[in-house]
């Protein structure tokens, strides 16, 4: 996935080069990147759970957020954020938080209200858009004991914002693209202990990359499953 990212942010740099180069207007004058803050609920919220009990996700959120990047709020009318669930079982300590298997499969997942689309690594998440407001309500039920990660992700990676997903307050005359979807859970509160008692060792960058840092105790929901 890290590899994905920069190939990609290396893509969206050429992109802005080619414009600057070939483009005698210099239409575009400016480069914006956005990563749109979106909470979410996993409940209940203790960290320990049994086989067969039902671990609900939610989110009820206006179409006006906070940018993770800028602080700003910004306006996503209809957005299609392109969310997805995927979760891991913590069972590898010999390796890092991106080599852990995927365990989606052992989960009984669905929803309520909006979309969470089972599949075997990666369960595609809609959210309902009514009323100017997002919301979901999803579940996940455990078929088997373990240590699990629950991750709310993006397939944004540094991609440009076409006109059909428009954000209201973005400069038409600049570079946009969405950089990350900042989702965050439970405000952070996210058992990662949990996985630090483990042993399980993340991956960290050099120089620190604050959204990746941040995203290790707010994007991902630790939890463990007893018999």
């Amino acid at each position: 996935m890290a590899g994905k990212k920069i190939v990609l942010t290396l893509l969206l740099l050429t992109v802005v080069t080619t414009f600057e180069a070939c483009d005698p207007s210099n239409l575009f004058k400016c480069v914006n990147r956005y990563s749109p803050l979106l909470p979410f609920t996993i409940t209940p919220t203790r960290d320990t759970i049994k086989v067969g009990d039902t671990l609900w996700i939610e989110a009820n959120f206006s179409d006006t957020v906070v940018d993770w990047e800028s602080k700003q709020k910004m306006k996503y009318e209809n957005f299609d954020f392109r969310l997805f669930l995927t979760i891991f079982e913590l069972n590898d300590t010999t390796t890092t938080n991106q080599g852990q298997p995927i365990a989606t499969n052992k989960f009984s997942i669905g929803s309520k209200y909006g979309t969470i689309a089972k599949r075997s690594k990666f369960c595609p998440i809609e959210l309902k858009y009514a009323d100017k407001k997002y919301g979901l309500k999803g579940y996940v039920i455990p078929n088997d004991s373990g240590l699990y990660l629950a991750h709310l992700g993006s397939e944004f990676l540094a991609d440009l914002v076409t006109k059909s997903q428009n954000i209201s307050g973005a400069n038409p005359k600049c570079l946009n693209y969405i950089r990350d979807v900042a989702t965050q859970i439970n405000n952070g509160n996210t058992h990662k202990y949990l996985a630090d008692n483990k042993g399980i060792k993340f991956v960290h960058s050099n120089p620190p990359d604050p959204l990746r840092e941040w995203s290790y105790s707010n994007m991902a929901y630790y939890f463990f499953v007893e018999p």
